[in-house]
């Protein structure tokens, strides 16, 4: 026969949890700010999830361990008088709330749930947290309060655990988090001074050995952990959403017909591809004056924008005696008037726009079309000044210059910059040093056009396509572009023996 051994059961979980060790009776009472008093009983739900089982057993363990590095965590509300230094340096005696590090332990409990684990996205039922209650009555001076810190673990299906973890405000000294490096949860402990600490509350580690390194890294509170942790969570769901959009916008791109060259050399006929590239372009010139016209009455805001969306393309125009094209095609001024209004005064939308506007993929995406559009700017005025010049009729045409230069080249470079100069009170700023990049690519970009097509025969759709992509792949990669402008640069001064920086004085400005 067979014989039958008894089953073994383990024993049974602790309902408190105390440390290892006790605290020194000098440190054993730590009184609370007035801040910290005033919020002592305030709650703090905090939730982890991590793949795998948990010993139970083993967690009370190693949190046993973890709490003798957190004596207030398995202390208790206590009322005492204190000796504090208000100011100047005087001593006096004052009742504050204090925690008594007494070891009577933190909550602990742990369930298994014959079902799926929930969304850690939240917001979780309340019914999953073990709210530290009756920590403090208030005004009463015994410790008959409960645990200032409760910990409840569930273990649920599909081998993942859902630990939930309740902390008291007070208590300021241990939230938990996981350790994607370890692959296994994580005590993230924040002392009275603000030093963070992180100790492992988990003993199966790699190879099966105990993890009770020490980390120390500099954070102010709980709070800021937090906040980290939700601007963190919030900025993936902008980086999803931000992608989605950019590939919707493509994928209309796409579906409508529109093709790589004449769409980045404006002159795709697909339907929508005109709209969205002006649309865009003014979307971004309204967003990166945002900050700039913060606070600026209306009226005001509106005129900033309007002259960083097209500020060279009033100047241009009238140095030649012609109609701004934004008052010749309306289109380009409401696109402006509609981008700054969704920007600034558009309730939800306006604030989540400034969120997705400065996600990557929303940033290339606005960037693309910004390029575009600012080539089109500038190799228009540049072939407007032209004209211009070619049907002047009361004087005489250039002695020595049957292709005009001049005119073409300075309405070129202010078609792409002008707004820089804008009001004139700024006086010549943007070209004092030679390194603003809007400057300087609309300069490069200009002379560039204007050479390759009227002295190197080189076909006008594919000059300005090269300047194009020289503007998108500028704004896109400034790293590369400042290290070829360093490299260059300084052989262009070379030989032309101009001064890269000149000291002003009172007489040169003159």
């Amino acid at each position: 026969m067979v014989e039958i051994l008894p089953q073994v059961l383990p024993p049974p979980l602790p309902g408190l949890i105390h440390a290892a060790s006790q605290v020194d009776a000098k440190h054993a009472l730590v009184p609370l700010s007035v801040i910290e008093q005033n919020d002592c009983s305030a709650a703090i739900d905090y939730a982890v999830a991590f793949s795998g089982h948990s010993s139970a057993a083993k967690l009370c363990e190693s949190l046993s361990k973890t709490l003798a590095l957190f004596p207030c965590c398995a202390g208790r509300y206590v009322l005492r008088d204190c000796a504090t230094e208000p100011s100047q340096g005087v001593a006096v005696m004052q009742q504050r709330v204090c925690i008594l590090c007494n070891n009577a332990g933190v909550g602990f409990g742990f369930r298994s749930v014959a079902a799926k684990r929930p969304s850690v996205l939240g917001p979780l039922p309340p019914a999953v947290f073990d709210r530290a209650i009756g920590t403090w009555s208030g005004g009463k001076a015994h410790t008959g309060g409960g645990p200032l810190l409760r910990v409840r673990v569930h273990d649920y299906e599909e081998l993942s655990t859902f630990d939930l973890w309740f902390l008291n405000y007070g208590c300021r000294d241990m939230v938990f988090n996981t350790s994607a490096d370890l692959q296994m949860p994580a005590a993230l402990g924040i002392d009275r001074e603000g030093t963070a600490v992180v100790v492992c509350i988990f003993q199966d580690g790699p190879g099966g050995a105990e993890f009770a390194d020490i980390q120390r890294s500099n954070v102010s509170s709980i709070e800021k952990v937090r906040s980290d942790a939700h601007a963190a969570l919030k900025a993936k769901r902008d980086q999803g959403l931000g992608a989605v959009l950019a590939v919707l916008c493509l994928a209309l791109l796409a579906y409508e017909g529109a093709s790589p060259k004449p769409f980045l050399t404006l002159t795709d006929k697909a339907p929508w591809a005109w709209e969205v590239i002006v649309l865009g372009y003014m979307l971004k010139c309204a967003q990166d004056v945002r900050e700039q016209v913060e606070g600026f009455y209306w009226a005001k805001s509106l005129v900033v924008t309007g002259i960083a969306a097209f500020g060279g393309g009033f100047l241009s125009p009238m140095i030649v005696g012609h109609c701004p094209p934004p008052l010749r095609e309306e289109t380009f001024l409401w696109a402006c008037v509609f981008a700054w209004y969704v920007t600034h005064y558009v309730p939800y939308v306006s604030a989540s726009w400034k969120d997705l506007s400065k996600t990557r993929p929303m940033q290339l995406l606005l960037t693309v079309l910004f390029g575009i559009f600012k080539t089109q700017q500038i190799v228009g005025l540049i072939e407007l000044a032209a004209k211009a010049i070619a049907e002047e009729n009361l004087i005489p045409q250039s002695r020595y210059f049957s292709i005009p230069c001049a005119a073409p080249i300075l309405c070129g470079f202010l078609g792409g910059c002008g707004g820089a100069f804008v009001p004139l009170s700024k006086g010549f700023a943007p070209i004092e040093q030679g390194k603003t990049w809007p400057v300087t690519s609309s300069f490069v970009a200009t002379v560039v056009y204007f050479v390759a097509t009227r002295h190197l025969g080189v076909d006008a759709l594919d000059a300005k396509l090269c300047i194009c992509l020289f503007r998108i792949l500028g704004d896109m990669f400034p790293a590369p572009r400042v290290q070829i402008y360093e490299a260059v640069s300084p052989v262009l001064y070379r030989l032309t023996n101009l001064k890269r920086v000149v000291k002003e004085t009172p007489k040169s400005m003159v």
